[in-house]
């Protein structure tokens, strides 16, 4: 006995430190949000200026874009008029990715601003229109930010429970689309103090259409429970909109803000997709804005998408010689992968999917660019070109699968029992960070304990005691329980499985010998490196000898 009690300590050692080693490679290994490769690049030469004997004659083409207007926080009907911009300005930018034709597609709009006052920090809309005569109107909607800290208050607390981030709305849901969850100040203790609860549309208050104020004072049992405060009881919200005039695959934003009784307030922001097929826009165009002195300068080019299919884009007939960056971007008002160099030219979007692209990464050996795409409500894996090209989605299931790549190559995924352990406190007790946290906080915790009865078991009760001691002040373990990761979870499980599978297999409780099996499953369903714990039976196989190894009653 004392032998096999050796070789369990020795293993759990290995495993304990396999795993730790693990972690720390996880945490401190560098994000894949950005990647960056070397390749070749000609010099690319500004077009020549053509002497005035060699232009010809300025005409107006049905093809042209031949008037930009801008709107903020809203469309044509509910935005804020920002004026017309001055189109036919140079470009660099787009003359370099779409070559001689787009030279001159630059545009600028300077808003001299004297009525509205930007809150720091806050999150606006811009609605950049261009009228192509061939076409019509186009738009696309850019989210830029102010800079500064926003002054939202602390001591209230909320949630938006009933929709998803970025989530699709069914058509059948359109017209009574419901926006509730519960709101509190955390400074008044006799009441919610909260007094209303506005909504606004597409941009934040002063800006954005208000659509109304919400039901308030709703029954949240919930809330008061979780809080344990019962003056919190009615602290719940609900708003219904008709949402049937948003246009099949159209993005918007709803601002829910609480205000308390003090006249503070506090924001969420939730985007949502309509469902079905975005209108194809007929103008790829790009657009940055610049805050200062009471103005906004708006700049950017703008072009008909059909000039880039009469030939590839310039930039994809050179070879390049700087180092380009692929990475996240929001700036076309829904995140996309883009790629640039360095020095912030060539300026790519390689995908216009319309719900989130994003961890991009690139492949070891510089050819393509993996990245997660949420594709009908759950992340996959998606590998394309440098171009955006040849698109191949390489997941295609109901759970969530991770940031794409490891510096080693592998490929890293989000297996199925994490994700259902992780809902049940979300069902319990809502979409928030408590419930979030919850699992991981409670299993840190719980942890403490087995850890005792294991190594009491496989030692005496005052190393198990010191052991879990030195568990419960690590710094790792406390940090591990603070996240919403699957951390707490594998580690819990694991130690779990070890500890059934001792008291089954070695004190020969046929009980706990199910129990081994079926842990040994879940946890490896919780992260694939839990079918390490099949090597618990090689100690096993020591301990009975290979012939009584293999009777009936042991396995």
């Amino acid at each position: 006995m004392k032998t096999i009690t050796i070789i369990l300590i020795i293993l759990f050692l290995f495993v304990s430190c396999l795993f730790s080693f693990l972690i720390i490679k996880k945490i401190f290994q560098k994000e894949p949000s950005q990647s960056e490769v070397i390749i070749e690049e000609d010099e690319v030469t500004p077009p020549e200026e053509l002497t005035p004997d060699e232009e010809e004659e300025d005409k107006i083409l049905p093809e042209d874009i031949t008037k930009i207007e801008i709107y903020l926080d809203g469309d044509k009907n509910n935005g804020i008029f920002l004026g017309e911009a001055v189109y036919g300005l140079s470009s660099k930018e787009a003359f370099l990715i779409y070559g001689d034709k787009a030279a001159d597609s630059g545009y600028v709009l300077v808003w001299d601003n004297e009525e509205y006052t930007f809150e720091p920090g806050s999150t606006h809309y811009l609605y950049v229109y261009t009228y192509i005569p061939k076409y019509g109107w186009d738009y696309t909607r850019t989210k830029i930010q102010v800079p500064g800290e926003p002054g939202n208050a602390e001591n209230i607390k909320m949630s938006v429970d009933s929709l998803r981030q970025n989530e699709v709305i069914k058509e059948d849901k359109k017209n009574k689309l419901r926006i509730s969850g519960w709101a509190a100040d955390f400074n008044v203790t006799d009441s919610t103090g909260i007094d209303k609860v506005e909504i606004y549309l597409n941009g934040p208050k002063g800006f954005g259409k208000l659509l109304g104020e919400a039901k308030y004072g709703l029954e949240r049992q919930d809330v008061a429970d979780a809080f344990g405060n019962p003056n919190y009881l009615n602290s719940g919200y609900s708003f219904t909109y008709d949402a049937s005039s948003f246009e099949p695959g159209s993005l918007h934003s709803f601002y829910v803000y609480p205000l308390s009784l003090k006249g503070e307030y506090q924001l969420i922001k939730v985007n949502i997709i309509m469902e079905g097929e975005e209108k194809e826009s007929n103008t790829i165009s790009s657009v940055e804005a610049k805050f200062g002195n009471g103005k906004i300068e708006i700049i950017g080019w703008a072009i008909n998408k059909d000039w880039t299919l009469e030939g590839k884009p310039r930039s994809l007939d050179v070879e390049y010689s700087t180092k380009k960056i692929v990475f996240t971007s929001n700036k076309n008002g829904n995140e996309d992968i883009f790629s640039m160099n360095l020095d912030g030219s060539e300026l790519i979007q390689l995908t216009d999917h319309p719900a989130l692209d994003a961890y991009p990464s690139v492949s070891p050996n510089g050819e393509k660019i993996a990245y997660t795409s949420d594709i009908d409500g759950s992340w996959q894996l998606v590998l394309m070109n440098w171009d955006g090209t040849e698109k191949v989605q390489i997941t295609n299931n109901r759970e969530n699968n991770g940031y794409p790549l490891l510096p080693s190559g592998n490929i890293m995924f989000h297996n199925i029992a994490s994700a259902y352990f992780k809902s049940i406190p979300i069902l319990l007790f809502g979409d928030n960070e408590f419930a979030h946290r919850f699992l991981s906080a409670s299993l840190g915790v719980l942890i403490i304990p087995l850890v005792f009865l294991l190594i009491k078991k496989l030692t005496n009760k005052y190393i198990a005691l010191v052991s879990a001691i030195i568990l419960a002040i690590n710094t790792w373990q406390i940090e591990f329980s603070r996240e919403a990761r699957y951390y707490s979870e594998f580690q819990f499980f694991y130690i779990l499985t070890i500890y059934f599978f001792y008291k089954g297999f070695f004190e020969d409780k046929r009980i706990y010998k199910i129990l081994a099996v079926i842990f040994i499953f879940i946890t490896t369903q919780i992260v694939t490196i839990g079918m390490t714990l099949i090597f618990l039976f090689i100690p096993l196989l020591i301990y009975k000898g290979f012939k009584k190894f293999f009777k009936r009653d042991i396995v």
